[in-house]
């Protein structure tokens, strides 16, 4: 974690086996930066956001602002960075759901309402991802399935439930 020249916090993560550095935040304004991306995405008329990386957090306190009905997910894979988020940018996480496994993947849409899902957006903070792209993806993919299954499921009960609850009803 080190400071920016606009006084906010930025942090930077050493590539595991080189001698490079990756910035997750601007080295000037990571606000700006920010709200430069949040205002390049558009999230239309889905349900959830899911965010690949959280970083410091910057880009979340954004999306909240300009979609506070919209539930966000945000995956991060290294709890350090969770850690250091809430160290630093508190606010940036609340109200957030965190995904760091495909555990929390399942624990997160047993509690939503499919019936009145939308559809998902997603955002990506592209440092976070760069870090760690097969993590996000394998994660997003799991996210598709589950989502798939689900509704499914709920489509399968639209079709069959007056059938399945008369059979009900006849066997007895």
């Amino acid at each position: 974690v080190s400071d920016t020249k606009s006084g906010f916090k930025t942090l930077i993560k050493k590539v595991d086996g080189s001698d490079r550095d990756i910035k997750l935040h601007s080295a000037y304004d990571p606000v700006k930066e920010s709200e430069r991306s949040v205002d390049a995405f558009n999230a239309g008329k889905c349900s959830v956001i899911i965010v690949s990386g959280i970083a410091l957090g910057y880009h979340l306190l954004a999306l909240k602002t300009k979609y506070p009905a919209i539930e966000i997910l945000v995956i991060e894979k290294d709890p350090d960075v969770v850690m250091l988020c809430k160290k630093h940018n508190p606010s940036a996480l609340e109200g957030i759901k965190i995904i760091q496994n495909e555990n929390d993947l399942a624990v997160f849409f047993e509690h939503i309402n499919l019936s009145f899902f939308r559809g998902l957006a997603h955002f990506i903070h592209r440092p976070s991802y760069q870090i760690n792209p097969d993590f996000y993806e394998s994660i997003l993919a799991n996210l598709k399935l589950y989502i798939s299954s689900r509704v499914s499921d709920l489509l399968t009960r639209f079709e069959f439930e007056e059938k399945w609850i008369k059979n009900i009803f006849t066997n007895l």
